[in-house]
């Protein structure tokens, strides 16, 4: 059973009244009660009665609870892409002072362009997947994207030590490699059964 036109802005009234501000929010708690309203006429009840259970269930405090937590989760959002921005550019800003020490063979090129490329593996790419990950919900793509970050980190991370002579840094590119190898047959894995699914 499907609402009206006319129920479903007889519910965009209610949660308006509830001061939501029009947006993705206020679109998503509207969806959730027509969802739950719709369920409860599939059972019997009339529009009227199930709009006062789901309307009991979210009074106002509760919608208000779920726009503080939104509001919450939206900040840290915006803090940690912030974060991680930073700390690129430093990185970033690090790795080419370290090169241009290196050109004009100053003293120190070396461990400057070391701890950028250092920060850039350990400081800028593990900000990046710990933002991935935290966003998504299915666990095979989490395991893929932590693999993809430090898949694409040992490399960065061994061509940098290339270039200072680590013995270490065939391996650790040897090892990316493989890591971004699993992450692209388990990603296509994931695609591949989400469009059979469909």
């Amino acid at each position: 059973m499907y609402l009206s036109k006319e129920q479903i802005k007889q519910i965009e009234n209610r949660v308006r009244a509830s001061e939501v501000e029009e947006g993705s929010l206020f679109v998503d708690i509207v969806d959730h009660m027509c969802c739950s309203i719709e369920e409860r006429m599939d059972n019997g009840n009339s529009f009227e009665q199930a709009l006062r259970e789901v309307f009991e269930i979210f009074d106002r405090k509760h919608i208000e609870d779920i726009k503080i937590a939104t509001l919450s989760l939206t900040q840290n959002k915006f803090i940690m892409k912030k974060r991680t921005t930073i700390i690129g550019g430093i990185a970033v800003a690090t790795i080419l002072a370290g090169v241009l020490f290196k050109q004009l063979h100053l003293m120190g090129a070396d461990i400057v362009f070391g701890f950028g490329i250092l920060l850039l593996c350990f400081g800028f790419f593990l900000s990046l997947m710990l933002d991935k990950v935290t966003i998504l919900t299915n666990n095979t793509l989490k395991l893929a994207s932590i693999l993809g970050f430090l898949g694409v980190s040992a490399v960065i991370l061994g061509t940098g030590l290339t270039f200072l002579r680590f013995p270490i840094a065939p391996y650790l590119i040897g090892f990316g490699s493989i890591f971004l190898v699993l992450y692209y047959l388990i990603i296509n894995v994931v695609k591949n059964a989400t469009n059979k699914s469909k």
